[in-house]
């Protein structure tokens, strides 16, 4: 982000000598895809846990306690 500053800021003709460019590519973290995939299927685990909890809580709160869906959905969102 300096750098793009930096460069912006250096009218043509002139040289600065405190501009640094470097041409090396940038570092990733050491991410594999092994760990991308144990990310994603964590994440899908939680979705389903989520969404079984919201259908059952929402069957509860409107055939059992017999609130209203407008009611059910408000109180569902609530969390």
């Amino acid at each position: 982000m300096t750098e793009q500053i930096q460069r912006d800021t250096v009218r043509e003709g002139e040289e600065n000598e405190n501009l640094i460019v470097e041409d090396e590519p940038l570092k990733r973290d050491p991410l594999t895809e092994r760990h991308i995939m144990a990310y994603s299927v964590g994440h899908f685990n939680n979705d389903l846990c989520a969404s079984m909890w919201f259908i059952y809580l929402s069957y509860y709160l409107i055939n059992v306690v017999k609130l209203t869906p407008n009611i059910a959905a408000t109180a569902i969102l609530s969390g």
